[in-house]
């Protein structure tokens, strides 16, 4: 009885030969379908935290994984990991792709939506795109809304940190919301 979780290392990806998601628009994007987790995918945004989670939950499941949404607690024992290697969680414009993102991280594209993978200066600890690019819907429940962590490219990495926690109803779907698939140990 192992336990524990693996985070993936890229945003949730629109899924491999689907040509129909185009991330520009719910009606395109708020579908089912089976996520990739994999470098210069498109970002599969526009899509609600119902299928999002659905989404993720569809990524993985056998006697030994199950996948879905990061949990507010997996999402902070990522932040305190940072946090205790000496990486500022109250400052994500050094590594993220926001509209101020600061050297390294300011790198041609920065502030505007990218793939996944996009750039080297946005990892931390080997996974791309935590801090910035777009939020991601987590299975945290705020009120009676969905919480969604990270930060986005048209955001303040000083003030929408890696940390930063942000909430909204189940159904919202816009082209800077996307998710992230967690694999848990049984």
């Amino acid at each position: 009885n192992a336990g524990g979780f693996y985070i993936g290392r890229y945003e949730a990806g629109v899924p491999e030969g689907q040509t129909a998601i185009d991330g520009t628009s719910a009606a395109t994007s708020n579908v089912s379908g089976i996520p990739v987790s994999k470098k210069k995918a498109v970002v599969w945004t526009n899509i609600d935290y119902t299928n999002a989670n659905n989404n993720a939950k569809s990524y993985m499941n056998n006697s030994e994984v199950a996948s879905g949404l990061l949990t507010g607690k997996s999402w902070d024992t990522v932040c305190k990991w940072l946090q205790n290697s000496d990486i500022d969680v109250d400052d994500s414009s050094t590594y993220g792709s926001y509209r101020d993102s600061q050297s390294p991280a300011n790198v041609e594209g920065y502030g505007n939506k990218q793939v996944t993978g996009y750039s080297e200066n946005w990892k931390v600890k080997n996974i791309y795109d935590l801090a910035g690019n777009t939020w991601e819907w987590t299975n945290e429940i705020y009120s009676s809304n969905r919480v969604y962590r990270g930060g986005g490219y048209n955001r303040n990495g000083i003030v929408y940190t890696v940390c930063y926690r942000g909430s909204d109803g189940v159904s919202r779907a816009g082209t800077d919301l996307s998710f992230r698939v967690q694999l848990y140990i049984k």
